[in-house]
């Protein structure tokens, strides 16, 4: 299903990509996008597959603008480490019940509450996100410390 065919790139035009995507859905909802990156990310470039990166990455921004309130933010950090780069989405959601922290990648997993059942989804998309991140070699994770 997910051919990953890399290519050496810039990462932030990819993320932009994906910030695009996703931008008139959140000023509907008057939710505000920030990104908070060096300036050592706007030039880096780094072998991935653009397309399904950007697919990875609006996925996570979909379920962000899904399920925050209208007037709040989603933040995107691009960190560069030693060895990686590492981007973190931060929204200001309705959170994840934590009987359900190690259910939330897995094929057609949704939530049972009312907020997640009263929005459309398959349940595909975190998932997906999940399996091109480690196409990449990368991992993708919940940070329970900053859950409600």
């Amino acid at each position: 299903m997910i051919r990953l065919q890399p290519e050496t790139g810039r990462i932030f035009d990819t993320i932009l990509e994906a910030v695009n995507g996703i931008w008139v859905k959140a000023q509907k909802k008057n939710i505000e996008i920030q990104m908070d990156a060096g300036d050592d990310i706007e030039d880096l470039m780094i072998s991935h597959d653009r397309k399904w990166l950007c697919e990875a990455l609006l996925n996570l921004l979909d379920n962000g603008v899904k399920y925050s309130p209208s007037g709040t933010v989603i933040t995107i950090r691009a960190l560069r480490m030693t060895s990686f780069l590492r981007i973190e989405i931060q929204d200001q959601g309705i959170g994840i019940p934590r009987e359900n922290y190690h259910k939330v990648f897995q094929r057609f997993f949704r939530g049972t509450q009312p907020e997640v059942q009263k929005e459309e989804g398959a349940g595909v998309g975190l998932y997906l996100a999940r399996r091109i991140i480690e196409g990449h070699h990368g991992t993708i994770s919940l940070d329970t410390r900053k859950m409600k």
